[in-house]
C-alpha cells in the first residue's frame, strides 16, 4: 500500500486490472461521489 493516503485513478485501474484508463473512469463515474469516498476510506484506511 502507498505511504500516503492518496489512492490516484491508475492505482484504481491497475488494482482492477484494466487496460484503458477511460475504462475504469467509466466505472467511477457511475457510483454515487459519497458512497464511493466512504468505500474507499473503509478499503484504504
Amino acid at each position: 500500500m502507498k505511504s500516503s493516503n492518496k489512492i490516484t485513478v491508475v492505482d484504481i485501474r491497475n488494482s482492477l486490472g484494466h487496460k484503458k484508463i477511460e475504462t475504469t473512469q467509466g466505472y467511477l463515474n457511475s457510483f454515487d461521489k459519497e458512497s464511493l469516498d466512504e468505500a474507499m476510506g473503509d478499503i484504504f484506511s
